[in-house]
Formats: structure tokens, C-alpha cells, sequence
């Protein structure tokens, strides 16, 4: 686990004060009744580890799980479980043993869904939450995405991965445009909200598309896109009175800046020295 501990010193060094430490979880389809973990999904000892790094350093720590969309087929915002009380009662046995080891390791928070738009309001949550009290006692999170709300009504999210389209905004848009679009969508959300992903491709155009980290061949990678909007993010955060701000993503291994192949990355570039300068502009505030 050096690379963790590496990874570790790494957000130290942009001056952040938490982290969320993000782990896949699969599905055999869409129509797969239940959940798995493969070799790709550390086990609860592994998180426990990588934990205790971050942990020694200060850093407070949420565990996250996220239901990978290549095994499920289609986008985890917009699908549901065909038996739902089939799913619920395997992610509960999947989430489990991962429920005890935050609760030995004294992780504060367990981030218990992550962009299930779907099915967020279902009551099956509130009984998920109450087996998992069982076993943990610490916050328990839900992160929707892009908004906290719904029309189904239910619960509002302390969570929001941060996705929104700007498509009045280019290359060339100046900061102060793009911080005041920012701005007008973090108004819509209620005080206090953390915006648990916000993360950006280096592109031309990705404004408009934020989540989009697949581009075609021949596109130019501009760091100064995600510098922008990282910038932007954190400004208006401030401004807007919410209650923190994770940006996505920073992965196991030496730290890369954007490329083609990885329009997302942002290590050692522009992009994270403008997320060390917000992390310093929010610390004590």
C-alpha cells in the first residue's frame, strides 16, 4: 500500500482536510438480482488501510461505494433494480463487512449510495440505514447527482456530485462568468450541502458536458479548462455558503496530469494546483 501512502502525502500537499475513498462494486447487468465484488474491489482490510493513512494525517474520511456501470450496461442515474427487495438485501450483505471495519477503524462516515437518481427516494434506504446502524454508528451519506431534490419528494441528500451544464460558457469564457454560473447552480441547493465529485475533462467544450471523460481522437487537451473550473467551483462554494468540496478524482499511483486517454486527470498540472489554492482559501473558514 505504498502508492496509498503516497497518495495520501499527495492531498496533504494541496492542503486538503478530508478525503472519500471511492471503491467499485459490480452487477452481472442490469437485470442481475443482486451485487458482487470482483478482484478490482479492495476488501475491508484494504480500505482499513488506506484509512489509516489518511486518518494519521489528519484527514477526515468517508468510504464510498460505486456501483460500476461497465458490468452494469447502462448508467447507474438512470437505472433501478428490477427486484428490488433482491437487490437491497445483497448490497446489505456486499456492504456489511465494509460497515464493521469503519466501525473498528472509527471512520466517521460511510457514504451508503452514489447516483442512484432512480430509486433515491425509495424507502428500501431508510431500512438499509437501519440494519447498517446495527454495526456502525457513525454518518451515514447519500450523494445524488446533480441535485439533492426530487419530484418523488423522500429525503434530501447531505451529498450532490457536482455535474452541471454551463453550455453558455467556452474556452474562452472568463472566470468570473464561470464562477457566476457556479454561482446560480449552488443556490439551488440548500445550505449546507457537500458537493462530493466535482471533476472535469481538460477539453474544449466540456463545460457544457462536465461529465463526459471519453473524447474522440485529435482533441486537444487545455489544462486551463479544469484550472477554471476548479477555481470557479470553489468560489462560488465559499460564496454560496455550502459545506465542503471533493473534487474527482485522484487515483491509486503516481499522480498524472489530463491526457487524451485520461481527459479527467488533473495531478501535477494546473488543474490541481488551482484545487491546492481553494483548499488553502477554505481552510479555517
Amino acid at each position: 500500500m505504498a502508492v496509498g501512502r503516497a497518495d495520501v502525502h499527495y492531498a496533504e500537499s494541496l492542503h486538503a482536510n478530508a478525503v472519500s475513498l471511492s471503491f467499485p462494486f459490480f452487477m452481472a447487468g442490469q437485470n442481475a438480482q443482486g451485487v458482487y465484488a470482483s478482484s478490482e474491489t479492495p476488501s475491508p482490510d484494504e480500505i482499513a488501510q488506506l484509512a489509516s493513512y489518511a486518518q494519521q494525517a489528519g484527514l477526515y474520511v468517508s468510504i464510498r461505494p460505486l456501483l460500476d456501470e461497465s458490468s452494469l450496461g447502462v448508467s447507474r442515474t438512470g437505472w433501478k433494480p428490477r427486484d428490488v427487495t433482491a437487490w437491497f438485501a445483497s448490497y446489505w450483505q456486499f456492504l456489511q463487512p465494509y460497515a464493521e471495519m469503519a466501525e473498528r477503524q472509527h471512520i466517521p462516515e460511510l457514504i451508503v449510495g452514489a447516483e442512484f437518481d432512480e430509486f433515491g427516494f425509495s424507502s428500501r434506504w431508510a431500512g438499509l440505514d437501519r440494519e447498517l446502524g446495527s454495526v456502525y454508528q457513525g454518518q451515514l451519506g447519500f450523494s445524488r447527482n446533480w441535485t439533492v431534490t426530487g419530484s418523488q419528494g423522500g429525503p434530501v441528500a447531505q451529498l450532490v456530485d457536482a455535474y452541471p451544464s454551463f453550455r453558455e460558457l467556452s474556452a474562452g469564457s472568463s472566470l468570473a462568468a464561470i464562477t457566476g454560473a457556479w454561482e446560480s447552480y449552488d443556490r439551488q441547493l440548500p445550505a449546507g450541502v457537500v458537493e462530493s465529485e466535482v471533476g472535469i475533462a481538460a477539453v474544449d467544450g466540456a463545460y457544457a458536458r462536465p461529465w463526459t471523460l471519453n473524447w474522440p481522437a485529435g482533441t486537444t487537451i487545455d489544462p486551463a479548462i479544469q484550472a477554471r473550473w476548479f477555481t470557479a467551483a470553489c468560489r462560488a462554494a465559499k460564496t454560496t455558503g455550502l459545506g465542503g468540496i471533493y473534487f474527482w478524482s485522484l487515483g491509486l499511483g503516481p499522480p498524472s496530469g489530463p491526457t487524451l486517454a485520461q481527459a479527467g486527470a488533473w495531478s501535477n498540472s494546473p488543474g490541481s494546483s488551482a484545487i491546492s489554492a481553494c483548499f488553502s482559501a477554505l481552510s479555517g473558514t
